[in-house]
């Protein structure tokens, strides 16, 4: 299985996503009220048959 994904940080404050390149290490202290959440938004390949045409 393929997934395309992106990984981003959720403020669990307002439940909105926070900006861009929040995620960084240097970061961790100013985003203590967020959450890291993976956002699958396309099936690419599974079980052996490509979905991109689909």
């Amino acid at each position: 299985m393929i997934l395309d994904a992106e990984v981003l940080l959720i403020d669990t404050n307002t439940s909105k996503p926070l900006p861009f390149g929040t995620l960084g290490v240097h970061k961790k202290a100013a985003f203590q009220d967020a959450k890291v959440c993976l956002f699958v938004f396309d099936c690419i390949y599974f079980n052996g048959v490509s979905l991109m045409e689909r």
